[in-house]
C-alpha cells in the first residue's frame, strides 16, 4: 500500500472512532450534543411521573400530555414565573430543614423553568409562522 494510502488511513483514524479490526467505525463525538450523559432516566421518569400526576383537572377531566405547549396567554412568562418562585421558595424551605413535597416543588420548578423557556425558543424561532407555510421543495 503506497504513501497515499497510509495518509489518507491516519487522517480518517484521527477523525473517526473505530473499535478494533472488523467492528464498524462511526463519526467522532465531538460537537455532538450528549443526551445520555446530559439527562437521567431515573429524574426524567420522575417528572414524568409528576407530569401525568398533574394531566388531572379538578373537574375531572384529563388534559394532553402537551397540553402546556400550547402556552398560558399573552402572561405566559408571568404565570410561569410566579409558580417557578413558589416551588422555587419550598425547595429553598426543604434546604433549610423545613418539612415540604421536595419532588413536588422540584417537578414544579422544572415544569416552569421549561414552560418559560419553550415560549422563548418558540418566539425566537417563529414557530407558528414555520408550522402554518408550506414547506417549500426544490424541484
Amino acid at each position: 500500500m503506497g504513501k497515499d494510502f497510509e495518509e489518507h488511513k491516519a487522517v480518517f483514524e484521527s477523525k473517526n472512532r473505530t473499535f478494533g479490526e472488523g467492528t464498524a467505525n462511526r463519526n467522532p463525538e465531538e460537537g455532538k450534543l450528549d443526551y445520555e450523559g446530559f439527562f437521567n432516566p431515573l429524574v426524567l421518569e420522575a417528572y414524568a411521573k409528576y407530569m401525568h400526576k398533574n394531566r388531572y383537572l379538578a373537574d375531572g377531566t384529563i388534559r394532553d400530555s402537551d397540553n402546556w405547549q400550547k402556552l398560558f396567554g399573552e402572561n405566559h412568562i408571568a404565570v410561569c414565573t410566579k409558580s417557578l418562585l413558589r416551588h422555587t421558595m419550598e425547595v429553598w424551605k426543604y434546604n433549610r430543614g423545613c418539612t415540604t413535597d421536595i419532588e413536588e416543588a422540584l417537578g414544579g420548578v422544572l415544569f416552569n423553568a421549561m414552560a418559560i423557556w419553550y415560549a422563548l425558543i418558540k418566539e425566537e424561532r417563529d414557530f407558528d409562522a414555520l408550522i402554518d407555510s408550506p414547506i417549500e421543495r426544490e424541484g
